[in-house]
C-alpha cells in the first residue's frame, strides 16, 4: 500500500550542497594566503579560494566547485605575479597533491607560516610578536628520509606517486624533489617489483625509508594477501636488492619481513648524544632528521634539565626524545598508545645500555591518563588529533616546564587554551619547519608554571 504524505506535514526538498559551477576563465585579484597555501580572493563578497595563487596576484582562473558560503578555483594563468613567486622545481607541481606552496619562495613560505602561527596564537602572544618569529630550518628540498607513496596497479599499468589534491587519482611519478636522493633512485626498482606481481591489483600503497647509512627499508600495503609466488619475488628483490621488505596486509593484519643477510636493521643515529636507533621500515620516525636533531635540542635545552629531573615523555613513540633526555636527569618514563612501540622502545634503550628508562602503555586519548608516577617536568608530541584530555590533567599540576611538539598548531592553540586557563603560561613559540614547499607546520611550545 502506498504511503501519502500527511497535509500538516510540510514537504522536506534536498538540495546538493554544491552548487553550479561558473563557467569559463574568470579575473580574480588575490589577497593573502589560507591556512593550505590556496589564495585567497573575493568576489561579490564571497571568498574564492584559489589554487596555484599568491597574495598579491591577478590570476585568471577556472571554478571547480560552488558551496553556500565559498567558492574553489584553480590558476590557469597568472596575469600579475607576487615578487615572492619561483618557478617550481617540481615538474609534478599542480598535478600532485604533495607540494602546495613550491612556487612560493623559501623565505616567503616560512613567513607565511610565521603570520599564521601569530595570528592563531595572538591571544598569548600579546605585544610579544618574537614568540613567532622565529624557527627552525633546515634544507627546503631533499630533506624526507622516508615516504609513503600511493599505488595503482592494473593490468597494463603501476602507476607510484602522490594524489591530486581533493582527490584519490594517483599522479605517476619517476621522481620527488622533497624525499631523499636515495628514495628516488630506489624508486624505479620497487616499480618494477610490484608491476611484476601476480596479485598487484591489491597493493595499495608502499612506503621506502633510508636510513643513516643508507640502507633501504620497503613497505608494500595490500588490501588482501599476496600469494606464495609474489612473496616469493619479494624476496627475491629485498636479496637483489640488499634491503628490507615487509608486506603488511590490511585484511587479516599479517606482516611478512624479507632482509638480505646485511641489512637485518635499519637505525638512525643521534650524533649529539652517541646514540642509535633502530627502527623499523613502518615505524613511525620525524621525517626530516636535520630539522629532528634541532628540535630534540631545543625541547632539552627548554626543559632546562639537571640530575634531579624526572621527565614523563608522552606519545614516546621508539625514544627519540626519552633517549636523548635521559643522559641527563634521574629518570624518564615513557608512554605510548601502542604496545609494539612501547616494546621498540625497551629494546633501543637497552640497545643504546640506557639503564634509567621507563616506557609503558598507556590510552593518552582517554579521560583517566597516567597518574601511577611522579615527574616535575613532561614532554608531549601527540599526533594530530592533539592531547586534550591529557592537557586537562596536566594543566592542574604543578609541574615545572611542559614542552609541548605539535604537527597541528589548530590542536595546539585549543591544548594551550587548556593550559593557560590551569597553572600555566607559555612561555616560548617557535616554527619547527618539518615540511618546506608545504603548508604544514610543526610548532614547539614551552610552557611555565605560573607563580602568580
Amino acid at each position: 500500500m502506498a504511503k501519502f504524505r500527511s497535509k500538516n506535514r510540510p514537504l522536506r526538498v534536498f538540495k546538493p550542497s554544491q552548487r553550479t559551477v561558473a563557467t569559463g576563465q574568470h579575473l580574480l585579484s588575490v589577497d593573502s594566503l589560507a591556512d593550505d597555501g590556496r589564495g585567497i580572493a573575493h568576489v561579490s563578497n564571497k571568498t574564492v579560494f584559489v589554487t596555484g595563487a599568491l597574495a598579491g596576484e591577478q590570476v585568471k582562473a577556472r571554478y571547480i566547485s560552488s558551496h553556500k558560503n565559498y567558492d574553489e578555483a584553480v590558476a590557469v594563468a597568472i596575469v600579475e605575479a607576487a615578487e615572492q613567486r619561483v618557478m617550481p622545481v617540481c615538474e609534478y607541481v599542480g598535478r600532485c597533491g604533495g607540494c602546495d606552496l613550491q612556487h612560493l619562495n623559501y623565505d616567503a613560505q616560512l613567513a607565511h607560516k610565521q603570520q599564521r602561527l601569530s595570528l592563531l596564537f595572538s591571544a598569548w602572544l600579546e605585544n610579544d610578536n618574537t614568540l613567532a618569529a622565529q624557527a627552525i630550518t633546515g634544507s627546503p628540498l631533499l630533506y624526507r628520509h622516508r615516504a609513503r607513496f600511493a599505488v595503482d596497479a592494473g593490468k597494463h599499468r603501476c602507476d607510484i606517486g602522490f594524489r591530486q589534491a581533493r582527490s584519490h587519482k594517483v599522479v605517476d611519478i619517476t621522481h620527488c624533489s622533497i624525499v631523499y636522493q636515495g628514495i628516488n633512485a630506489a624508486l624505479p626498482g620497487v616499480r618494477r617489483l610490484i608491476a611484476s606481481l601476480k596479485n598487484r591489483s591489491v597493493v595499495n600503497e608502499v612506503a621506502i625509508t633510508e636510513d643513516s647509512d643508507g640502507k633501504h627499508g620497503v613497505a608494500i600495503f595490500s588490501s588482501k594477501p599476496l600469494c606464495a609466488s609474489d612473496i616469493a619475488a619479494v624476496n627475491h628483490f629485498a636479496n637483489d636488492q640488499h634491503c628490507i621488505v615487509e608486506i603488511r596486509d590490511s585484511s587479516s593484519l599479517a606482516q611478512h619481513e624479507s632482509a638480505h643477510d646485511n641489512t637485518s636493521t635499519l637505525s638512525y643515529r643521534l650524533d649529539a648524544y652517541g646514540l642509535t636507533i633502530p627502527f623499523a621500515v613502518d615505524d613511525f620516525t620525524q621525517v626530516n632528521p636535520g630539522v629532528n636533531n634541532q628540535l630534540i635540542a631545543l625541547a632539552i635545552k627548554w626543559l632546562a634539565l639537571s640530575g634531579d629531573d624526572v621527565v614523563a615523555d608522552f606519545f614516546c613513540g621508539i625514544g627519540n626524545f626519552s633517549l636523548p633526555i635521559a643522559q641527563s636527569v634521574s629518570r624518564v618514563i615513557g608512554y605510548e598508545l601502542v604496545a609494539p612501540m612501547v616494546a621498540k622502545a625497551i629494546a633501543n634503550a637497552a640497545v643504546n645500555e640506557i639503564e634509567n628508562c621507563q616506557f609503558k602503555v598507556s590510552d593518552l586519548m582517554a579521560d583517566k591518563v597516567p597518574s601511577d608516577a611522579v615527574f616535575n617536568k613532561a614532554l608531549l608530541d601527540p599526533p594530530r588529533a592533539g592531547a586534550e584530555q591529557l592537557c586537562r590533567h596536566l594543566a592542574t599540576t604543578q609541574l615545572e616546564r611542559i614542552v609541548y611538539i605539535s604537527c597541528n598548531p589548530a590542536t595546539l592553540a585549543r591544548d594551550t587554551q587548556i593550559l593557560t586557563n590551569g597553572n600555566f603560561q607559555l612561555a616560548e613559540l617557535v616554527l619547527a619547519d618539518m615540511f618546506p614547499q608545504t603548508a604544514h607546520s610543526e610548532v614547539v611550545a614551552l610552557f611555565t608554571r605560573n607563580h602568580s
